[in-house]
């Protein structure tokens, strides 16, 4: 049970952070963002605001950013909000965010961890006698 929750207690930042990266980056490239989830299956609870629908579901094996025409297959309009309307290279910095949102959460916990110290024993630098 105990490895289950640390499993928890690191996977999920991890992966709401990596989602966080592609939500902002598709928000401020001016994407419209229909869901911004995080687990899978089936849906515990959500809200919306604005045009996004914010979804917690069941197993936290990951997440989604769902944006407006994303998918080929789908219909494309032409609209400014779509994300295969936009130029490749704003595309290209939306997938890139998510990976460089957990090199940052790297480097910040490492920082942080090295701030808070690390505690050794008092005759830990002594010779062995």
């Amino acid at each position: 049970m105990t490895t289950l929750i640390a499993f928890i207690a690191v996977f999920v930042p991890l992966v709401v952070f990596h989602e966080l990266g592609h939500f902002i980056t598709a928000k401020l490239a001016g994407v419209k963002v229909e869901e911004f989830g995080i687990g899978l299956l089936p849906r515990i609870f959500g809200f919306r605001r604005g045009d996004t629908d914010y979804i917690v579901s069941m197993l936290p094996l990951g997440g989604y950013v769902k944006m407006v025409g994303e998918n080929p297959d789908d219909e494309l309009r032409g609209s400014d909000l779509e994300y295969l309307s936009k130029p490749k290279w704003q595309r290209l910095i939306i997938l890139l965010a998510g990976p460089a949102m957990n090199v940052i959460l790297a480097f910040v916990l490492t920082v942080g961890v090295y701030q808070l110290g690390i505690r050794v024993a008092a005759d830990a630098d002594d010779p062995v006698v």
